[in-house]
């Protein structure tokens, strides 16, 4: 899909937020056209000449939701040259950004229980796009960090995914972790504050340096 690749009209703009509310108040297979084009304050017929059908309209939210989210997070990178401070901040944004853009954990879940292939094919799309360096400038940070003695030696990949799954996983799982423990609102200020600290300080526990 070129959409991606063009500046939207006014109209296509109102048609994407109504169908970024009505997708994930029905999901993709409840979601109605004339419910999307009610919203938006339009007939359906324009909407059919926009995106012609309700896949195609999915498609342009998701991935206008899944590029969004990553493109401000490579954006905010942490530029400091402390790798403890690095590794704080790093977390802190991921977590912030996920505590921001909720609605994209609904999408990834959904797209998880379709087989995924569309989340793959963004993947793939960022590793071989203007993404790169942004990625590779992670997995850098860290090596040089290990090179140096900043931090025990440890494999880069997996020290990613920790990271990553520490910090989305409540996200994610927002309906089970309420449910286990009652008293946690994984949508709250002071939860996300709290789970940056944790997340920090598990990693950084087992990145520092050994003596």
């Amino acid at each position: 899909m070129n959409e991606m690749n063009v500046s939207l009209t006014p109209t296509e703009k109102k048609i994407l937020q109504a169908a970024t509310e009505v997708f994930l108040e029905k999901g993709r297979r409840g979601a109605r056209m004339a419910e999307i084009a009610r919203r938006a304050g339009i007939n359906k017929a324009l909407l059919h000449y926009y995106f012609r059908s309700k896949d195609r309209l999915y498609l342009m939210v998701f991935r206008l939701k899944i590029r969004q989210f990553f493109d401000e997070i490579f954006a905010s990178l942490p530029q400091t040259d402390d790798i403890q401070e690095f590794t704080r901040q790093l977390i802190s944004l991921y977590i912030e950004k996920l505590y921001r853009h909720n609605q994209v954990t609904q999408f990834i879940l959904w797209e998880l229980a379709q087989g995924g292939e569309e989340l793959r094919h963004l993947f793939r799309e960022a590793l071989h796009g203007n993404q790169t360096p942004r990625v590779q400038y992670l997995v850098e940070k860290f090596r040089t960090a290990m090179e140096r003695g900043e931090i025990a030696r440890c494999d880069v990949v997996h020290l990613i995914l920790t990271l990553v799954g520490a910090s989305l996983y409540p996200f994610i799982a927002r309906e089970v972790v309420e449910t286990i423990y009652p008293d946690v609102q994984v949508l709250t200020p002071e939860f996300v504050e709290q789970r940056k600290q944790e997340v920090f300080r598990i990693v950084w526990n087992g990145l520092k340096p050994r003596t």
